[in-house]
């Protein structure tokens, strides 16, 4: 799924409080209040934006479904939802949007209904029905790890971030009018976001690696803070191999070896260093950078005048380079580290 900063409105926290470290094999209950479009005052808010994000990959093959909601911009209450399948057979994509007098956002419970496509925290899972009329998904979504949550409130308004599963299992069957059929299980992450915080004071830079097939698992997601909220690293990492899960808090980050983009005066780091914690519990990860593969102005298509008055506050451009990512991670004291190692891609986005 494409990559925007402006979709970074919700890269921002992620820490300490209610981790939880299991093996794969351990089951948790996915937990959460209902939406806060819910309630009055943020569904009021001109910067409100709330998300749920899913992300899976099974082989070759990733999921991304999204139920998007924003105020922010020209939105005014929108919700997109969105389904973006790989298979063998082809990718099924379908995308729907509707205003704010087309779907509800429960108040007793985690869910939405917007059409004829549903999903829910029921029994402590994540169920969901999407019919897109051409496109018809059902998927169920489980936790091998429990769900956790942080917000940011150091300045104007508030970012909160909600881990839903930091590692789960998605059961997930697809089809669509070219009759492909997707019937899988995949191994994911599901995050639940809400801000009313304006994008360009959200953050200055972000680093994003979701590497989640094969026998490592990684996911290292956080923002730098702007110098307004605290210039500090704020983001979650969650790492899984070799019979050991960590799921922790990114307190320190540094980035060397970094390249200018001749065009705007970035710079791009070819060495990412991030160092997660909770209790006890450490995770190391160091991302060598071999080459970039893709560069993505997040303003380009907007129009002359958006593009205009976007670049005014922030001008966010996200770099993608292959990497080999190292991860050591140590759960207790006595215990040896163990040393994940793998082929990835992260990406990083900065915006001023």
């Amino acid at each position: 799924m494409p990559t925007t900063a402006l979709r970074h409105v919700f890269l921002a926290t992620l820490a300490c409080c209610c981790l939880a470290l299991l093996p794969r094999s351990a089951g948790a209950a996915i937990a959460s209040g209902p939406m806060h479009w819910s309630r009055p005052a943020f569904s009021g808010n001109d910067q409100a934006v709330e998300h749920l994000t899913i992300r899976a990959r099974a082989g070759a093959h990733d999921t991304f479904i999204r139920f998007a909601i924003a105020n922010a911009g020209f939105k005014r209450g929108e919700l997109t939802v969105t389904l973006r399948q790989e298979s063998s057979a082809g990718t099924i994509y379908a995308r729907q949007t509707f205003d704010k007098t087309q779907y509800r956002v429960h108040a007793d419970h985690f869910g939405i209904r917007a059409g004829k496509h549903t999903v829910d925290l029921t029994g402590g899972q994540l169920v969901l029905h999407l019919d897109f009329g051409n496109v018809i998904a059902d998927a169920t979504m489980s936790a091998w790890s429990s769900t956790f949550a942080v917000s940011d409130r150091s300045g104007g308004g508030y970012v909160a971030r909600n881990l839903l599963v930091p590692i789960g299992k998605l059961a997930i069957k697809a089809t669509d009018s070219a009759t492909r059929t997707v019937d899988l299980a995949a191994t994911g992450f599901a995050v639940h976001e809400a801000s009313t915080v304006t994008a360009h004071q959200v953050y200055d830079r972000s680093v994003q690696v979701h590497s989640l097939s094969g026998g490592n698992y990684l996911v290292l997601d956080y923002i730098v803070l702007p110098s307004s909220r605290g210039n500090r690293p704020l983001g979650f990492a969650v790492v899984s191999g070799k019979g050991k899960t960590f799921v922790g808090e990114v307190q320190k980050e540094t980035r060397e070896n970094e390249k200018p983009d001749g065009s705007n005066g970035y710079k791009v780091p070819y060495l990412v260093s991030a160092l997660g914690k909770r209790g006890e519990a450490r995770a190391a990860i160091r991302l060598t950078g071999e080459r970039q593969v893709a560069r993505e102005d997040d303003l380009a298509d907007l129009n002359f005048v958006l593009r205009k008055a976007v670049a005014a506050l922030m001008h966010p451009v996200t770099y993608t380079l292959k990497a080999e990512a190292v991860s050591e991670v140590q759960l207790l004291p006595a215990e040896p580290p163990v040393v994940l190692t793998g082929a990835v891609r992260y990406k990083y986005s900065q915006v001023r």
